[in-house]
């Protein structure tokens, strides 16, 4: 399953809300179990975070932040079956050009 989501009107900075919000996914202790995956990419302004533990639907999320929003396309997929953060980040270089 594929979300897109516009994020408007934040009361801070959209970057800053994005790596708050990935710094606490990433500090959650369920990601340091057996067979869990956490990783994190950023290249260039496209923040990415990928995670997912067996059982459990997993994430692969990119987002561009745009001054008090952000614009973000999320990947969800069993965690054997995780899109790479590559193939998301190109998603969403795409959706923001439309």
């Amino acid at each position: 399953m594929v979300d897109i989501t516009i994020v408007k009107n934040l009361p801070m900075d959209g970057g800053e809300a994005i790596r708050t919000r990935n710094a606490g996914t990433a500090r959650e202790r369920q990601w340091k179990g057996t067979g869990a995956r956490l990783e994190e990419k950023t290249v260039g302004n496209t923040i990415c975070i990928m995670f997912g533990r067996p059982g459990v639907v997993g994430h692969s999320i990119c987002s561009i932040p745009r001054a008090k929003g952000y614009v973000e396309v999320d990947v969800r997929a069993p965690v054997q079956e995780m899109v790479s953060l590559d193939v998301v980040r190109a998603l969403v270089e795409k959706a923001v050009t439309r």
